[in-house]
């Protein structure tokens, strides 16, 4: 057993996942997708195809990378030559529409003190958002993520 890290928030998808789609998310889910190096990854998908959240799994590392190829590589509209090349490798990228809009907020909570973060998504834009306590003022950190 390792880390666990608490998550709380979703990430809307707008227009919902095609079915291709989603039997693609829920394969990632039980870790039988390998592309880009980030399998077995825990988000999961509702059975409308219009929210991503995590689930209480260990294997969450890397989740705004995660988050970021799937906006930037298999799901948002800038997608569609990443697919196309990669279809020899996965056959089931063949009816991605690449035509989605991610957006929402994750926060996460570390087993640590003080271990508390976010990853904001807008329109498809992935940020991994860190406090920054100041004692005259509350900021936070924004860093871009890219895939």
């Amino acid at each position: 057993m390792g880390y666990h890290t608490d998550f709380i928030g979703t990430i809307t998808v707008d227009p919902p996942l095609n079915s291709a789609e989603k039997a693609f998310m829920r394969d990632a889910e039980d870790g039988r997708v390998h592309l880009f190096h980030l399998a077995d990854h825990d988000l999961s998908v509702n059975d409308e195809g219009t929210e991503l959240e995590p689930n209480d799994s260990e294997r969450t590392y890397d989740l705004p990378e995660w988050i970021a190829t799937l906006a930037e590589k298999l799901l948002g509209p800038g997608a569609r030559s990443c697919v196309d090349a990669h279809r020899s490798v996965d056959p089931r990228l063949a009816h991605f529409s690449c035509d989605h809009h991610l957006n929402g907020r994750i926060v996460a909570s570390g087993e640590d003190s003080g271990d508390l973060w976010g990853i904001e998504v807008v329109d498809n834009a992935v940020f991994e958002v860190r406090p920054v306590i100041d004692i005259f003022a509350a900021t936070a950190e924004r860093t871009p993520v890219h895939a």
